[in-house]
């Protein structure tokens, strides 16, 4: 649930200084949602407790592929799990860019980057196949290789300036730190848990620390909704949005993207592009 604030001046409360406005917002899918009274600890609960108002950018499925190309454009990259993530920054940027107040910069605040420096990431299991596979690495190696992964990719920064809107990464202050984190620390199954109490301790309401995570690329098992679900349901899968991207980015062949990125890295040889004599 990314937070932007608008507005030049600060204002006091409760003790402690804010930005003059600030919202939250939640992406949906429309077959994800479900009333309040079902989600007593969901983004509603929270954006109250936090005197934050909440945009709910609630998408059809047709709705959530109209910025499918300008992902593919602005997120540079075309692998399923960055292109999944960045169609749904893309939605929440239509979403505050429908209400940014005009004079006014929007800046949006992220939760970005946390998974990657805690190694937070499972492959995702969707009718008998596996996608958003990982290499079978110590959590502090692949800790290493999600985090260089983040050079060749623009999901949020790229996609959220497509509708002029400035990215604040706030957990990357802190990389350094992150990076200190050893293998024992990184095999515990709650170690997001621990370690965010441990940082905002009474900050932040106690049932969100005990809240099962729901990843808005993949939805609820119970409701769906998922992005995941959707492409697979229109046969977009990592095939098609290479293709896809190489179209796009005027990229000759398709399949030289394979060695355009490599282990998180780019590397040296440069797609030929259409019309283009080397």
């Amino acid at each position: 649930m990314p937070l932007w604030r608008t507005g030049q001046h600060r204002r006091r409360r409760a003790g402690s200084r804010t930005f003059s406005q600030r919202r939250a917002g939640e992406f949906r899918s429309s077959a994800a949602r479900r009333p309040c009274e079902r989600r007593p600890a969901g983004s509603a609960r929270l954006a109250c407790d936090l005197d934050l108002s909440l945009l709910e950018a609630d998408a059809t499925e047709d709705q959530l592929f109209e910025p499918l190309d300008t992902v593919l454009r602005e997120g540079i990259d075309w692998r399923d799990f960055n292109v999944h993530t960045g169609l749904v920054n893309a939605f929440l940027a239509q979403a505050i860019d429908g209400v940014a107040v005009t004079g006014r910069q929007a800046i949006v605040f992220t939760g970005d980057l946390a998974n990657e420096f805690l190694a937070d990431y499972e492959p995702e299991q969707y009718r008998d196949t596996t996608y958003y596979r990982l290499p079978r690495l110590s959590p502090a190696a692949l800790r290493d290789r999600l985090v260089r992964g983040l050079d060749t990719c623009h999901r949020e920064i790229g996609v959220f300036a497509a509708w002029g809107l400035p990215v604040v990464q706030p957990y990357a202050v802190a990389v350094d730190e992150y990076l200190m984190l050893g293998d024992d620390y990184l095999r515990s199954e709650d170690r997001k848990r621990r370690l965010c109490q441990g940082i905002f301790q009474n900050l932040v309401p106690d049932y969100v620390f005990s809240r099962a995570k729901v990843r808005a690329r993949v939805g609820n098992p119970d409701t769906g909704g998922g992005v995941l679900a959707a492409c697979v349901a229109r046969g977009i899968d990592g095939n098609w949005l290479r293709r896809r991207f190489a179209t796009l980015h005027d990229v000759a062949d398709p399949t030289a993207l394979n060695q355009f990125v490599r282990a998180g890295r780019y590397h040296a040889a440069i797609p030929p592009l259409q019309g283009m004599e080397y």
